[in-house]
């Protein structure tokens, strides 16, 4: 069981991802269900399908039910002061790990990522040749649009073969306002569209925009993430001091901040080019041995409790695996159909472009413009 909570529908979409994916790779015959006591702000396509479990009213009943069925609780809370806290009311032996989104590399692979991509081009949501720097905020940074969006252009001005992409992604603070402001900012100082990654879209498509880009700006820490994981540049924007530096510096192992418009282009120059691997191959060995353990619990637990419960197989955990493996494979058809999709509509448009282009030939002849004159002629007579 991951309990978790995060402003960022993505963060905890990552997060729930990424554990679970770990936890299953360790243990693969095991049922491991997310809970998180207040689910997304907004269902959509980042939760996979699979989304966060309430863990509604808590009380005694609640808490002898999750006895009944779980044969291990993991809880995942922020920082170093969740743990203080833990250690507080009565939790023993509390121990803060990295953030495990930095592995979320391991999760998407290539292949995922160059077809989720390939769709973003084709809805022209993301450019098609050149760099894409994506950027990000939310409703708590919309008076700085405008200032923003003037330190984007500067920067473009200096990289040339560069496109800018607005990603609205969801959070409690809001996000389709700034969205919208930075959006129509950036048309005027870029005097070109920018490109737009709406809130619709799902966490395969975040994650291939950003590995994709050169780079990423926002407020958004777990894109960042998803940024550093892959190598990208990334400046974090922190206009409102809404960010923990001591937690940031230890969670990532440094990250560049920009405090306000006028050091946003200075912050990223120092971002790029990234320096040394995407992350520290020390922080990787970390959060494997963190969930080697944590696996090596949760087996033994299972073994003491003998099978008892949900975990031991029984008809309800039959049913969730049954109706698992039914979302599994509509999940792979959805992605056929979709790539499917995308290469009709591609076809179709190859498909105009030619016949635009024939009729732009057969005008051109001798012989048509002949045929335009008679034809005037024949009106002219009758």
């Amino acid at each position: 069981m991951l309990v978790g909570s995060a402003e960022e529908d993505l963060g905890r979409a990552l997060f729930a991802r990424v554990v679970r994916g770990e936890l299953q790779r360790r243990l693969p015959k095991a049922t491991v269900r997310c809970f998180a006591g207040d689910p997304y702000a907004h269902p959509h396509g980042l939760d996979g399908g699979e989304p966060l479990e309430p863990l509604q009213s808590w009380s005694g009943e609640r808490a002898s039910a999750f006895a009944d069925q779980l044969d291990c609780a993991v809880v995942a809370e922020g920082d170093d002061r969740s743990a203080r806290f833990s250690m507080e009311v009565g939790i023993r032996n509390v121990e803060v790990i990295p953030d495990p989104v930095q592995l979320v590399a391991r999760h998407v692979s290539a292949e995922v990522r160059e077809k989720r991509l390939a769709y973003l081009r084709l809805m022209e949501w993301y450019p098609e040749v050149g760099n894409a720097l994506v950027v990000q905020g939310d409703d708590g940074i919309t008076g700085s649009a405008s200032g923003l969006a003037k330190a984007i252009a500067a920067l473009v001005q200096e990289r040339p073969a560069t496109s800018v992409v607005v990603a609205e992604l969801s959070s409690s603070r809001g996000s389709s306002a700034f969205a919208e402001a930075l959006e129509e900012a950036l048309r005027e100082a870029l005097q070109r569209q920018p490109y737009r990654l709406p809130s619709e879209v799902e966490v395969e498509d975040v994650i291939a925009a950003v590995a994709a880009a050169g780079g990423f700006i926002g407020t958004s820490v777990y894109a960042g993430r998803v940024a550093m994981a892959h190598g990208r540049p990334f400046v974090l924007l922190d206009f409102d001091e809404r960010f923990d530096r001591y937690a940031l510096e230890w969670e990532t192992g440094g990250v560049l901040v920009a405090e306000n418009v006028e050091t946003v282009d200075q912050a990223f120059e120092r971002a790029e080019p990234p320096v040394g691997p995407p992350v520290l191959p020390s922080r990787l060995e970390e959060l494997d041995r963190h969930f080697d353990r944590v696996a090596e619990i949760a087996a033994g637990a299972a073994r003491r409790r003998g099978g008892v419960g949900i975990a031991s197989g029984s008809e309800v955990e039959a049913r969730l695996a049954a109706l698992r493996t039914a979302h599994e494979v509509l999940g792979r058809r959805a992605v056929v159909d979709r790539v499917r999709s995308a290469e009709l509509v591609a076809s179709a448009r190859a498909r105009i472009a030619d016949l635009e282009e024939q009729l732009r030939s057969i005008r051109s002849k001798r012989l048509y413009r002949l045929y335009r004159r008679v034809r005037r002629w024949v009106r002219f007579r009758r």
